[in-house]
């Protein structure tokens, strides 16, 4: 298989429209139609712990995942957080980008499990060790993944679903950002004030 070339350096426009794209082939998924219910029950006492919410099918979540990726891989030119930044620079509407900034805490509070995690790992790690092991001959991801079936394997199973659905609503308000700022013409090639720009920077 020959090596992947590199991609022509997008226009702004060009890569916010893109993203729209992606994330229009996401919430085409019939997961994300169906609608994602990741309410966890912990049930202990009386033998040995264990946890149960609604698990998706396991063909339709890598099939979900198969359109997700590209938003939590620093190789894709939709990846989540650098499009986060060139909302922040090359936006011009201040209340689109206050909407962005939000949306990247909503991320960031997922990625670290604020709520709730796991001792050893967030759920951004648990998650991605699962996407490389699936989709990659990973065998470091694989181990990172290996736990003795149980209560542990079943929470970080949750972990990984909980962490792509919120991933998924957060692709979604991004989106719906970026077809905002395009309708409105308030999207630039170049930073709008160096000033501001390295400001919007520095908070990232």
């Amino acid at each position: 298989m020959g090596k992947r070339r590199g991609r022509a350096e997008l226009m702004v426009a060009e890569r916010l429209e893109l993203f729209i794209e992606q994330a229009g082939r996401l919430a085409n998924r019939r997961l994300v139609q169906a609608g994602f219910d990741t309410s966890l029950t912990i049930t202990a006492g009386g033998g040995p712990p264990s946890v149960s919410w609604a698990r998706p099918d396991q063909e339709e979540f890598h099939a979900f995942l198969v359109d997700l990726r590209p938003f939590i891989s620093d190789q894709e030119p939709v990846f989540l957080n650098r499009v986060y930044n060139l909302i922040q620079c090359y936006v011009t509407d201040p209340k689109l980008r206050y909407e962005a900034r939000k949306s990247r805490e909503r991320l960031r509070a997922a990625e670290s499990g604020a709520a709730f995690r796991q001792a050893d790992r967030t759920p951004a790690q648990i998650a991605d060790a699962y996407i490389d092991g699936t989709f990659h001959v990973d065998p470091d991801a694989r181990r990172r993944m290996a736990r003795p079936e149980g209560f542990f394997a079943d929470l970080d199973r949750w972990f990984v679903q909980s962490y792509c659905a919120r991933v998924s609503l957060q692709v979604a308000e991004v989106a719906a950002i970026a077809r905002q700022a395009l309708a409105s013409g308030v999207v630039v090639e170049t930073p709008f004030t160096a000033n501001d720009a390295a400001e919007e920077l520095g908070g990232l």
